[in-house]
């Protein structure tokens, strides 16, 4: 079984893949199945460097690379009717993964990680996908327009697609027409978070909170709140904390929140936008915050750290992201939800967590 990482992705997503695919060997191992997990990740720098793929290796279990080829009219109808497919070829081109072999024909069923593939989909073997969220029904400014259509395409024409969360679920057959029986739910897999008696991060900002930022973030309504509340007098630092910082669209985004925060009235000293980071200094950030604040519109990371802040006993004040709040709910993890268009509600959380 191929367990595929199909683009340029985040440590989260990564992590996430590798913890799917050692549960999924494990879980055949203890049933007496005999099942060969391969897990694949597209050649590309950004990848490279993800040390999750070498624990993996670590394992026994193996590791490949691929690339996304384009195969166009003439190739794709021979590789139709080698199939015994005649006449069945609907697109001028398809993408397959290659991954200098055989593209993945030894594995008898793949499992896509994301629905954001490249183009329409050509796959010997049935194929699963995991739809992570449909962040562009909230944003729509996104520039994901040919993504999401492929993505949408190729998830109505798997044998089974996986998601997270029952509201995932829900957009998957409302926003993008997949029938419901093919949209099945996956266990939450979190890493624990030890407690770091030894942490620094008190002694380098204070009393703070952390503003866990995302791509897919209500950041405009963050700022101008967080303008109010120390033109009111709040005193915690803001500790800006985002996940692989250095991709594109991040970099991007950071960028917009600098230039909104230089026209706004805070201050330089209330405000530390922190760089990309190991887990250890994450996790250490985070326990020693009064309070971490997620404004996510969709799910990106956010309900992986709800349950890390939970562990290290933090709460978290979230915007009502869907995801979040059904893991709150089954959980019973400390979340407080504010309404995205209440500053002033928002404003009152801030304060009254920081004597918390």
């Amino acid at each position: 079984m191929g367990i595929v990482i199909p683009g340029k992705y985040s440590e989260e997503i990564a992590d996430f893949s590798v913890m799917l695919a050692g549960a999924i060997a494990k879980g055949a191992a203890l049933c007496g199945t005999e099942l060969e997990v391969i897990l694949a990740y597209m050649d590309h720098k950004s990848n490279k460097n993800q040390v999750c793929f070498r624990e993996f290796c670590k394992t026994g279990q193996f590791v490949r690379t691929f690339k996304w080829e384009k195969i166009q009219d003439s190739r794709a109808d021979i590789l139709f009717q080698i199939q015994g497919y005649f006449g069945l070829k609907t697109q001028p081109s398809y993408i397959v993964a290659n991954d200098s072999m055989n593209s993945f024909e030894d594995c008898d069923a793949i499992l896509y990680m994301s629905d954001q593939l490249p183009g329409n989909l050509y796959a010997p073997q049935p194929y699963a996908v995991f739809i992570n969220h449909y962040a562009k029904r909230y944003v729509p400014q996104i520039r994901h327009d040919a993504l999401e259509k492929y993505g949408m395409e190729n998830a109505r024409i798997a044998a089974i697609n996986f998601t997270i969360g029952k509201s995932v679920q829900r957009e998957a057959v409302q926003y993008a027409g997949i029938e419901k029986s093919r949209v099945r739910i996956l266990p939450w897999i979190f890493e624990i978070v030890e407690h770091n008696t030894s942490s620094s991060a008190a002694k380098r900002y204070g009393k703070y909170f952390v503003w866990l930022i995302d791509i897919y973030d209500n950041y405009k309504f963050i700022i101008e709140t967080l303008s109010m509340y120390y033109e009111k007098g709040g005193s915690l630092t803001c500790v800006v904390l985002a996940k692989d910082i250095q991709r594109s669209e991040t970099k991007n985004y950071v960028k917009m929140i600098r230039k909104m925060i230089k026209d706004s009235h805070i201050r330089n000293k209330h405000i530390r936008i922190c760089k990309d980071m190991p887990k250890k200094e994450f996790g250490d950030i985070l326990q020693n915050a009064k309070f971490v604040l997620f404004s996510g519109y969709s799910d990106h990371y956010g309900s992986k750290v709800a349950f890390q802040s939970a562990m290290l006993g933090v709460p978290m004040l979230s915007g009502g992201c869907d995801t979040v709040k059904e893991l709150s709910d089954r959980m019973g993890l400390r979340t407080v939800f504010y309404d995205h268009s209440n500053q002033e509600q928002l404003q009152k959380l801030c304060f009254r967590r920081r004597n918390a």
